[in-house]
């Protein structure tokens, strides 16, 4: 009943979030102990097995021949993105470093391919991984890299590989890395209400040698709120003191005032995010449980 019940858990959970293939994994080993159970007591059943294991083995050498030797029709993005495909980004992002968004597989796909370092930087629409916890600050700070896009960037700079294949990126002389700042919510509200004008008392821990200066006129830098609820996100601007920086190697109080505008009565995720103009919003605290409700002030 384990793996009956380790599969039934994944299956029910992969109606709220993607699920990988590997997480399932674990399902083989209990399930290798039930058939040779099964075997022991019907020994009909062991010729049968046979068969299937048979088929099985052929049908996963011919899959991993096709990776190798593409003589299957159909095309996917292990047939499509190998290595031709990553060295003409390689060439053509000269010696830039090359940053990939919302793609860890692409960045590791990059670095066997090329052998050279990649990244990948993700967003709010983008679940954590690997490259989250590794610093590889030190490795793009200053420098100029070579970010290629996904859906949520919106680059509009393209280009057409050798290969056939459009490249979306944006080129970053001078790249500010974002991604160890940690913001704290002081005393962070349980209920909020919609329309309502509030405020909010913050503190970022900015580990960089350099500073976030928090005004669009003269830098890019912007703070929001996300309230996420049933994995979609909803961001709610906000504004800070005129001239606000978030300062080097400090930490830095900042208040925040905000506005709730149409979001639906429920419960929410509450987290501090912040961009810039080439990156978009990555969060940069832990999450708050709150709920939402309409404003009595409106009725």
């Amino acid at each position: 009943m384990i793996w009956k019940n380790y599969i039934l858990f994944f299956f029910i959970y992969s109606f709220r979030s993607w699920i990988e293939a590997h997480w399932v994994a674990f399902a083989i080993i209990p399930l290798a102990v039930v058939l040779f159970d099964m075997c022991i007591l019907y020994p009909k059943i062991f010729k049968k097995l046979q068969y299937a294991l048979l088929l099985s083995m052929v049908l996963i050498l011919t899959l991993r021949l096709s990776l190798i030797f593409d003589f299957i029709p159909i095309k996917t993005e292990f047939n499509s993105q190998k290595a031709a495909y990553f060295k003409a980004i390689k060439r053509f992002a000269q010696d830039r470093r090359v940053i990939f968004i919302n793609s860890y597989q692409n960045a590791s796909k990059y670095t066997f391919y090329t052998g050279e370092n990649s990244h990948s930087v993700n967003d709010i629409y983008y679940r954590k991984n690997q490259y989250d916890l590794w610093r590889f600050d030190a490795d793009v700070k200053n420098q100029g890299v070579l970010v290629v896009g996904s859906r949520s960037s919106g680059y509009k700079d393209s280009v057409l590989l050798n290969t056939g294949t459009y490249l979306k990126y944006k080129i970053i002389n001078n790249f500010k890395p974002l991604g160890q700042l940690k913001g704290t919510i002081i005393n962070p509200p349980l209920t909020l209400e919609n329309k309502a004008k509030g405020s909010l008392k913050l503190k970022i821990r900015n580990p960089y040698d350099y500073n976030f200066l928090l005004t669009k006129k003269n830098h890019p830098y912007q703070i929001a709120l996300n309230f996420e609820q049933d994995n979609k996100n909803h961001i709610v601007q906000v504004s800070v003191d005129r001239n606000q920086m978030i300062e080097a190697n400090r930490e830095t109080a900042i208040n925040m005032a905000y506005q709730l505008k149409n979001l639906d009565p429920g419960k929410y995720k509450m987290s501090l995010i912040i961009k810039d103009d080439f990156l978009y919003f990555i969060r940069i605290s832990d999450t708050y449980e709150v709920e939402v409700k309409n404003s009595t002030l409106f009725h």
